[in-house]
């Protein structure tokens, strides 16, 4: 749809680049003019985005500070920055661009799409804090979707029904598209290495309700059980989040081996290829974990918790094992199975390439998001 400026807001540029780049490439490709609306945290990908075409803008959001001088001194700019670009249609993803940018664009009228990227812990926490918050976002949520030039997008259909059955959004504009896809392409099928012990890959943002300590408790378990396997962690480092994971207790669990610290990694199809399960027994309020797609496509068996958001790639039984969250030994007995069962855990993988193929494709997500703005924009 030529001659249409789409913009995106959304509160950092790492989960731009990691979930929506290839969306918003694949809309300029489309004739859209793209311009991003972004807490710019590192130089290098703000120059990356502007060198394939995308107009960027900084904007100074706070991911979780609730300071109110702060959070309206946002509130303004980000008005302002709206009505100078005028935009055709807006693109929120997270939390506070959903918030802020929705009721800007209420108020000047502007289509738009948000995305609801999981619960995130604001509704996965039952603390006093965090159902005060949950509170006032769905008030708002409730507010801006009245209108019908409005749709909000979900990633999994167990999110999207909570929000219709709360009345936040009306169930006309609510649209399950289920993750951010992944490039077939680049993560391809191979049978997993022939190694001893085996490779456990636990690749996610380095946070609590990641379920890392979990996973850290199972490790020691199977110790005791005389099943050895080598723990892989690779992730981003995310201090800025309360529940951050500190960089000294995982070079504490490197140090005493109980995992191998990678760091961040930027070579994610390499570390899947290379590992013969991959494992994430979170607890947060999941959109789709992105690095068990990733491991569906490479052909990895999964273990995951049974979840919103990880049932949606993780079929019990079929690409992987689903355990309770907070739960060390079935944790540890899930693994334990498949660690001693190879030919079971190819099997597995074979089922999570077709899975990954037939709902998780990157094409299949552009489209289905393409869609989405072409209808609003009709």
């Amino acid at each position: 749809m030529p001659n249409k400026t789409l913009l995106y807001i959304i509160n950092v540029d790492w989960y731009f680049q990691s979930h929506w780049l290839q969306r918003a490439q694949a809309a300029q490709q489309a004739g859209y003019r793209i311009i991003v609306l972004a807490h710019f945290s590192r130089p290098d990908l703000k120059r990356l985005f502007e060198a394939q075409g995308l107009e960027c803008i900084t904007l100074d959001v706070s991911r979780s500070g609730l300071n109110p001088i702060k959070e309206l001194r946002t509130i303004v700019a980000l008005y302002r920055a709206v009505r100078r670009i005028r935009p055709d249609l807006i693109q929120t993803i997270t939390i506070k661009p959903n918030l802020y940018g929705g009721l800007i664009a209420k108020l000047l009228r502007v289509p738009t799409v948000s995305s609801i990227t999981g619960l995130g812990i604001i509704f996965s926490s039952e603390t006093l804090t965090h159902k005060t918050i949950r509170f006032w976002v769905e008030k708002v949520y409730r507010f801006i979707y009245t209108r019908p030039a409005c749709k909000v997008l979900f990633q999994n259909v167990d999110d999207c029904g909570r929000f219709v059955a709360d009345d936040v959004v009306r169930e006309e504009q609510a649209v399950v598209i289920p993750g951010s896809g992944v490039d077939l392409a680049q993560y391809v099928y191979s049978p997993e290495p022939n190694k001893r012990p085996p490779i456990v890959l636990f690749a996610a943002r380095l946070l609590r309700d990641k379920g890392l300590y979990t996973l850290v408790e199972a490790v020691k378990e199977l110790s005791t059980r005389g099943c050895h396997f080598t723990l892989e962690v690779a992730g981003i480092l995310d201090p800025s989040t309360p529940t951050a994971i500190p960089e000294r207790q995982l070079i504490e669990w490197d140090k005493a081996e109980v995992i191998h610290w990678l760091g961040r990694r930027n070579d994610m199809p390499a570390l899947i290829a290379r590992s013969n399960i991959v494992c994430l027994p979170t607890f947060y309020g999941e959109g789709i974990p992105r690095i068990l797609i990733e491991a569906a496509a490479c052909g990895r068996a999964c273990v995951a918790t049974n979840i919103p958001g990880c049932r949606e790639i993780v079929r019990h039984e079929e690409n992987g094992l689903l355990v309770p969250v907070h739960d060390p030994e079935a944790l540890a007995s899930a693994l334990q199975t498949l660690i001693e069962a190879p030919a079971r855990r190819r099997r597995m993988g074979e089922c999570g390439r077709k899975i990954a193929e037939h709902r998780f494709s990157l094409e299949r997500i552009v489209e289905q998001t393409l869609a989405v703005y072409r209808e609003l924009l009709a």
